[in-house]
């Protein structure tokens, strides 16, 4: 699945299983891909979202710690869930619809802006970050993953 991605990208991934996994949560939820992004300085999501959004949250957002502790277990591991499963899915399809094949942060962030209900797109909106501005960040092509 994660073929497709930039090694930036794969990092973040990476970041956001070994995250839930630390918290013991039996889920990793888009939450944890969205504070994963915020950490990784070579995402062109993070660098987009300081410089064009003036977003500048702290590594791990206060309004994000409730929702990443999630549904807590005593196993080792943690599982994709639905909404996460989405959001890859979505990944994919944006790799396979262009030329370069290649997903970066940018089309994660995008694939979390599309989740309804979610608190890493809740918080994303509460900051004045749509769909739409991605988009256009992505086809602009100035914020690619180093």
């Amino acid at each position: 699945m994660f073929e497709t991605w930039s090694v930036t990208a794969r990092r973040v991934a990476d970041a956001a299983l070994m995250d839930a996994a630390r918290r013991r949560c039996a889920y990793i939820e888009p939450v944890h891909f969205l504070a994963a992004l915020l950490r990784e300085p070579a995402a062109g999501a993070n660098r987009w979202l300081r410089q064009e959004m003036k977003l500048d949250p702290p590594p791990t957002p206060p309004e994000l710690e409730p929702h990443l502790k999630g549904i807590p277990t005593n196993k080792r591991y943690a599982k994709y869930s639905e909404i996460t499963t989405e959001v890859l899915k979505f990944v994919a399809q944006q790799a396979a619809g262009r030329e370069r094949r290649v997903s970066g942060t940018l089309d994660l962030l995008l694939a979390i802006l599309r989740q309804e209900k979610d608190p890493a797109t809740e918080y994303l909106r509460s900051n004045r970050v749509s769909s739409r501005l991605v988009e256009r960040a992505i086809e602009g092509g100035r914020f690619a993953d180093a």
